[in-house]
């Protein structure tokens, strides 16, 4: 699997967003829209069949781009898929830039928030965790806290592991169960049981 590290030389994203790949070309806009079809591609065959039977000659068929191409971006698969996650990921960190009146990540309004925007990508969850890569999505949760968070030295890693464990689970669960409670209502699940002892805690030592 691949790992994040942070970088400021991508020209897809402002500085202080942008993530490279250990072993992956640069991102740039001009391989973007080729990488994101790739993507596509996957999900649409992953939608109707197992990962493990999905080729990756097929892959590129059906992608229709060639064999350099594909390995130019990826070594496997997987890598494709965390490729994608790490663009949703891009995406809702320039959003926060945007929206800085949501407040810390255990707070109640930034819950909500981070709720309605994966919600937009329900469709695209739905079909990893039903091919049981519900792994990979946990896996991208923990590398955005360790990325974003855990260097600010506030909480342990294991604290930030067990917030994402919670949050991954309970936004699966919410999805596939088709989203009958309110963004509001399992945001006050998750602030009441996770980040509710997290701001007492701070409270206590101010």
């Amino acid at each position: 699997m691949v790992q994040w590290t942070k970088s400021t030389d991508l020209s897809l994203f402002t500085e202080g967003d942008a993530v490279s790949y250990q072993n992956f070309a640069k991102h740039t806009q001009r391989n973007q829209a080729t990488r994101l079809h790739i993507a596509q591609t996957l999900l649409r065959l992953l939608a109707k069949e197992p990962l493990n039977t999905i080729t990756t000659t097929k892959l590129i068929q059906e992608s229709n781009v060639s064999r350099m191409t594909f390995y130019k971006y990826y070594g496997s698969k997987q890598d494709v898929l965390a490729d994608y996650l790490y663009e949703i990921v891009t995406a809702y960190r320039m959003d926060l830039k945007q929206h800085p009146e949501v407040g810390n990540f255990h707070e109640f309004s930034h819950i909500c928030h981070c709720l309605r925007f994966f919600a937009n990508y329900q469709d695209l969850f739905r079909i990893l965790i039903h091919a049981n890569l519900h792994g990979l999505i946990l896996e991208t949760i923990n590398e955005y806290m360790d990325l974003y968070v855990l260097p600010e030295g506030e909480y342990s890693q294991y604290e930030l592991y067990y917030y994402a464990g919670a949050i991954s689970n309970t936004y699966t669960k919410w999805i596939t169960s088709g989203q009958k409670q309110s963004p509001e209502a399992i945001a006050a699940i998750l602030h009441r049981h996770l980040a509710a002892p997290i701001e007492k805690n701070n409270k206590s030592q101010e």
